[in-house]
């Protein structure tokens, strides 16, 4: 550098000069400090300015994500709701259903003997198919021609030389009164 650059007065003694040196050093070293100082501010200032938007955004994200979770719970439980009311639904249907046919089961338990007609002395065949040889007796002796049955079925007679007795079950009540009312 020359003095043109640097304004030197020529007055300062040599002392002086020193003096304003080590003026000129310390404040280069205070610089020095200062600046530091605010570069390791600015990192402090950086890194909590990073820490407080990563939370921000983890607090937004968390938020988000409860709220959809919460949505999806809500729709779920809805979900478990209806299929809970279909279940109970079903469930009272088939209770109901149950109870019918019990209550059927224990009315034709019932109804057997009340549905029920005697044959006696009806003579019986080697191969009969009993059946068809109702059925015939109900055509041709009693002029009816259209009767179904439960069942029909000839008991065992003790005596060994007559021909055991005919049950014959009647599907419904219209059916026995339609050949009661034949029989007269």
């Amino acid at each position: 550098m020359t003095e043109a650059e640097i304004h030197v007065d020529s007055t300062l003694s040599p002392k002086k000069m020193l003096m304003v040196t080590k003026m000129i050093s310390n404040l280069s070293v205070d610089m020095q400090s200062m600046f530091g100082e605010i570069n390791n501010r600015i990192n402090d200032l950086e890194a909590n300015f990073e820490r407080k938007i990563t939370q921000k955004i983890n607090q937004v994200i968390d938020k988000r994500i409860s709220t959809e979770v919460s949505k999806v719970k809500k729709d779920v439980n809805l979900a478990v709701d209806t299929l809970r009311q279909n279940f109970d639904q079903d469930l009272k249907i088939v209770e109901d259903k149950l109870n019918d046919i019990s209550k059927s089961v224990k009315h034709t338990g019932e109804r057997d003997i009340s549905y029920n007609l005697v044959v006696r002395n009806l003579p019986k065949s080697a191969n009969e198919n009993l059946n068809l040889k109702i059925s015939a007796l109900m055509r041709e002796g009693l002029k009816i021609q259209i009767i179904s049955f439960s069942s029909v079925e000839r008991k065992r007679s003790r005596n060994e030389n007559k021909s055991g007795v005919v049950i014959i079950t009647c599907k419904s009540k219209d059916d026995l009164n339609q050949i009661m009312s034949s029989k007269v």
